[in-house]
């Protein structure tokens, strides 16, 4: 019995290594913590050497149970009765092998590759969520440029419609300007024409207002050299007389051109003491007043 233990614990001294790396891949997987794509990749390479170990393993188990099954081959005939041992100690190590350190190692491999599983597919979902949100960026960003852009165009279109509607308001109010000054140019004219006229009707009736005094003036003439003959003859008192003569019609003022009441007008002045009428000469003479 105590040949069967210390050949059992001979045949699992190879695994002694084994079990060093066994550990130490557990240690390593259960450190690595996936937080992001460094973390990941440190993970996946901890798992890649796991599965060398595990590969390690299944060769020490390989090799020990090579020659028991030799041994069992050599015996199989003379000591049929002692197989169960060398069974027993195969079962031993299979189970030892394959399901106390391969299966610990295999469980913590599972684990993490799950885990690393799950890193990737919610990083894939960041980089999709990510990628979506540049789309709507860019989405935006292109139809509020897409907005300023027709707003501008608006804006061009307004300031250009302003610039026509202020060209037909000057040409409105030039037109109307025109037509202003056309209407006082013709009322100028109008006026102008009407005062020549007026001028025309005045000089004419001064002319006529001339001879008239001038006629009065050769009998008033014929009257004096009358009276010269007699002044011998009377005796009497001089008397000054004012009279009046127009010399040009164009200065006299309006309110001597009435010309029915032309001399009353002037007479009344002159008799005022005004000696001095524009267009007229205000003049002189001697009269004797007889008894």
């Amino acid at each position: 019995m105590n040949t069967a233990i210390e050949e059992r614990k001979k045949d699992l001294i190879p695994f002694n290594l084994a079990v060093e790396a066994v550990a130490r891949v557990k240690h390593l997987l259960a450190g690595a913590v996936v937080r992001d794509r460094e973390s990941r990749d440190n993970a996946f390479q901890i798992t890649k050497g796991a599965d060398k170990a595990l590969k390690q393993i299944s060769d020490i188990r390989l090799d020990v149970i090579r020659p028991l099954k030799q041994d069992i081959a050599d015996l199989r005939t003379k000591y049929e009765k002692d197989r169960a041992p060398l069974d027993k100690r195969i079962s031993d190590v299979n189970t030892y092998g394959n399901e106390t350190l391969s299966g610990d190692l295999t469980g913590a491999i599972n684990k993490k590759k799950a885990e690393i599983l799950t890193w990737d597919q919610e990083e894939q979902a960041r980089i999709d969520a990510e990628q979506r949100k540049i789309e709507e960026e860019e989405r935006q960003v292109r139809e509020e440029q897409e907005r300023k852009e027709r707003e501008a165009q608006e804006a061009e279109n307004k300031r250009l419609q302003d610039i026509e509607d202020e060209k037909q308001r000057q040409l409105d109010e030039a037109n109307k300007a025109k037509g202003i000054e056309a209407a006082r140019l013709k009322k100028k004219a109008e006026d102008e024409a009407a005062a020549k006229r007026k001028i025309e009707e005045d000089k004419i009736a001064a002319e006529g207002h001339n001879r008239r005094v001038e006629n009065v003036m050769e009998r008033m003439d014929v009257q004096d050299k009358s009276d010269d003959l007699n002044k011998q003859k009377l005796s009497g008192r001089k008397k000054v007389v004012w009279k009046h003569q127009i010399t040009d019609i164009t200065k006299v003022p309006r309110e001597f051109l009435i010309y029915r009441e032309d001399n009353v007008k002037i007479k009344k002045a002159i008799d005022a003491g005004i000696r001095e009428i524009e267009g007229i000469r205000i003049y002189s003479e001697d009269a004797l007043k007889y008894k």
